[in-house]
Parts: C-alpha cells; structure tokens; sequence
C-alpha cells in the first residue's frame, strides 16, 4: 500500500494558482477583475452544460450565435454575446492541437471572441452605465489574445502534472481530484 497522500482543493483555488503561475510564466500582468473572470470561466468549464441550452450554444457556430446574439432584445444579446466571447477564449486556449488539424486559423475565434467581449463592454455602457463592468469586458476584449495564452498555458500544465498522470486532458478526472462546492 502507498503512503501517497492527496490534497484536495477547491476548484477556484486550483484555477487561480494556474492562472497566476501562467500569468507569471508569460509575463503578463492580469488586472484582479480579469483574473477573477477568468478563475470563474475555467471552473464554469468543468460543467460545461449546466444545462441543455449551454450545450446548444457550445455546439453551434461561432458566427451564428453572433447573429442570433445581434437580432436579439438586449437582454438575451448580452447572455449570447458574453457566451460567444467565453467559450471563443476557453475553446481556443484549452484546445491549440485541435487548430493545428484544421483549415480555419485560431485566429478566428481570436477575433469572434475579442469582438463578442467588446460588444458586451459596449452594452453595459450605453445600457447599465456600470463602469466596473464596461470596463472589465473591455479588458478582456483587448487583452483577449494573451487570455488565450494564459488558458493555454493553464491547459498545458493541466496536461502534464502527475496529479492527473495522463497525457490528455479529460475533465472527468479532474473532477475527482476537485471539491465541487455550488
């Protein structure tokens, strides 16, 4: 028998020190509300359809749910847009090896997903005139590219660490090693 021991922790705890590990190994700086959108978004990924519609909006094309966001009331164009911008960061940081296979750039969903933020940004601050918000959505807009970096980084951590001892990412098994607390 192993005297192997396993420290358990909670899912933003675990999401935060690789963020910020990423962060630092990539020289960047992330402002605290980016970080924390961040550290959210990743543990959001571990139940990525909560549930059926989540699973519809994950499935479609990017620039349909850009369309279907754009003909919507202002308030189902916020949910479609903020959607559209996080699964185009958490989709182009977590899945690099799946671009290499296809003949459509990262770039794309660089772009879809920069733009998506941008427009939320632009609502909250015609709509709510929350600068706190406005201004963090316009920061994960221009600061979209190195948020990839940084869920990529995450994502190759992730991959190579022995507490997971595979050589592929599989959500399934980081959950046993998380405590998911609602």
């Amino acid at each position: 028998m192993s005297n192997c021991s396993l420290n358990l922790m909670k899912p933003a705890e675990f999401f935060r020190g690789q963020v910020c590990q990423a962060a630092d190994s990539l020289n960047l700086k992330l402002d605290d509300q980016v970080e924390f959108y961040l550290v959210n978004l990743l543990c959001d990924f571990i139940h990525p359809f909560q549930n059926e519609e989540d699973g519809e909006l994950f499935e479609k094309p990017l620039a349909v749910l850009l369309k279907e966001a754009l003909e919507s009331s202002p308030g189902v164009q916020l949910k479609l847009l903020k959607k559209l911008g996080d699964n185009s960061l958490y989709i182009a940081g977590f899945f690099q090896d799946f671009f290499k296979k296809k003949t459509y750039p990262i770039g794309y969903y660089i772009n879809m997903g920069s733009s998506a933020y941008q427009n939320v940004s632009n609502i909250f601050k015609l709509e709510h005139k929350d600068p706190s918000f406005y201004l963090m959505y316009d920061d994960l807009s221009n600061e979209f590219e190195n948020l990839v970096d940084i869920v990529s980084e995450v994502a190759e951590r992730s991959q190579s660490t022995d507490l997971l001892n595979q050589s592929k990412f599989d959500m399934e098994s980081i959950e046993k090693y998380l405590i998911v607390k609602s």
